[in-house]
């Protein structure tokens, strides 16, 4: 699942910073504007819905998750809705997730899984660096990065070729929408480690298929913050498959509690993941 937050975080960030139109500043981008400073907010809490749509599987399916952010103690909670992916994976009960990650640490609870675990204990722990290792995988690779929207951030502040749609309201907030063209190879150089290594993957995938470009929409508010982050990416498994998220953001400075949990209910399962080919 931490594909999610690393992957996720990753593209969002990836889109962040991709945002391009021919000849337009930077310092003028109102888009760039505002991923720049919602970026510096010490808190947030954002809520996001994704859908995908599997190679050669009719549909699409989707989960939903809410989550906060603490980037003074370099903290994000999130709690997610897998149930309908769960079923597809014949594990319905596997219902609701919550993920804390606490700097390269993440902990993960839920019925399904804690059934799972040793001692009664109620979260898994993963050093997700030392488990990458041990898998010969990068830590998106584990994480799923698409979630976090700090990585988003620092992608759309590199926005350009920006096209104001007009007046909406996000959550009771008035905004204004725009489109952007996302360039997700202009992007990369934003990112780095293993963040850089998966989305350079996915950018040459997309290559492949036939264009890198990626249009989103950006919601912002008269403050100058992000408000909602809207993205589609035909052919982001292969042939035939689909990723859409939308993300909105909001809370920007409130108080959040991103508690580590308690050692007496953890199990650490770093060291149990097998490595490749046994």
């Amino acid at each position: 699942m931490r594909a999610r937050l690393t992957t996720l975080a990753a593209l969002v960030a990836l889109v962040a910073s991709g945002l391009v139109f021919t000849g337009c500043s930077a310092t003028l981008d109102p888009v760039a504007k505002a991923a720049s400073r919602t970026s510096i907010v010490s808190t947030l809490r954002f809520s996001m819905k994704v859908g995908l749509q599997l190679p050669g599987t009719p549909g699409t399916v989707s989960f939903g998750a809410t989550g906060a952010i603490d980037s003074a103690a370099h903290r994000l909670s999130m709690t997610m809705d897998l149930s309908k992916i769960a079923a597809l994976a014949g594990s319905p009960d596997l219902g609701r997730l919550r993920l804390i990650e606490d700097g390269s640490v993440m902990y993960m609870s839920g019925n399904e899984l804690s059934r799972l675990l040793p001692g009664g204990k109620s979260w898994a722990r993963i050093d997700l660096p030392q488990a990458a290792g041990n898998l010969g995988l990068d830590v998106t690779g584990l994480t799923g990065g698409q979630t976090d929207p700090r990585t988003s951030f620092a992608q759309l502040s590199q926005a350009g070729n920006v096209v104001k749609m007009g007046p909406q309201t996000i959550r009771g907030v008035s905004t204004t929408r725009y489109n952007v063209l996302v360039d997700l190879r202009r992007g990369l150089d934003k990112l780095d480690g293993p963040s850089r290594e998966t989305m350079e993957q996915l950018v040459n995938r997309l290559e492949a298929a036939g264009s890198r470009y990626v249009p989103a929409d950006a919601w912002i508010d008269s403050e100058g913050y992000l408000r909602r982050i809207r993205l589609a990416i035909p052919g982001y498994l292969g042939a035939g498959s689909s990723f859409s998220l939308t993300m909105d953001m909001y809370g920007f400075g409130d108080p959040v509690s991103v508690a580590v949990p308690d050692a007496a209910q953890v199990a650490d399962l770093t060291g149990m993941l097998p490595r490749l080919g046994g």
